[in-house]
């Protein structure tokens, strides 16, 4: 139930939170390797500013920034490595001041496609606030950074 005063301007939103996802090429490799790359040199693949040489810890705050627009300060909140399952990945969670807003989630996955034996990167966002420019402009900056992502391991553990 919303309360909508008489002065309101519709449309009323009642759960701004939006979502973006994607899928990225990584190509043919391992799993090892790839974890094993992020380990080795996390800022030399993560294309964000602020990124640390070494993988996060949990909970570790990261004060990134990025295209000089507003402050992406995270923290990490979970890792996976599953073998098994050819799934690795990690969780980032905004924190106050964030320009998605506090509370944000994004999420990093490599997995390897059935099929096709060939590794993808996976990200998904649960953003908590709009974006002043607008979300589909927001989404349409944040793609070329997670492509870079995915192009910068690619190239990093030489897979073809």
């Amino acid at each position: 139930v919303v309360d909508v005063p008489p002065t309101a301007t519709y449309p009323i939103v009642a759960d701004p939170n939006w979502t973006y996802s994607l899928r990225v090429f990584v190509g043919r490799t391992t799993l090892s390797k790839i974890w094993n790359e992020l380990h080795r040199c996390y800022n030399c693949n993560f294309p964000v500013n602020g990124a640390p040489k070494a993988f996060p810890s949990l909970n570790q705050t990261l004060p990134l920034s990025l295209y000089g627009i507003g402050n992406f300060k995270c923290k990490l909140g979970s890792k996976w490595y599953i073998p098994e399952r050819s799934q690795a990945g990690f969780q980032y969670i905004a924190m106050p001041g964030h320009i998605d807003g506090a509370g944000s989630v994004i999420n990093f996955e490599f997995y390897l496609r059935p099929g096709d034996n060939n590794y993808y990167l996976h990200v998904s966002a649960l953003v908590k606030k709009d974006f002043a420019l607008g979300n589909a402009t927001y989404k349409a900056s944040a793609y070329p950074t997670w492509m870079k992502f995915a192009s910068n391991v690619r190239y990093n553990i030489n897979a073809g």
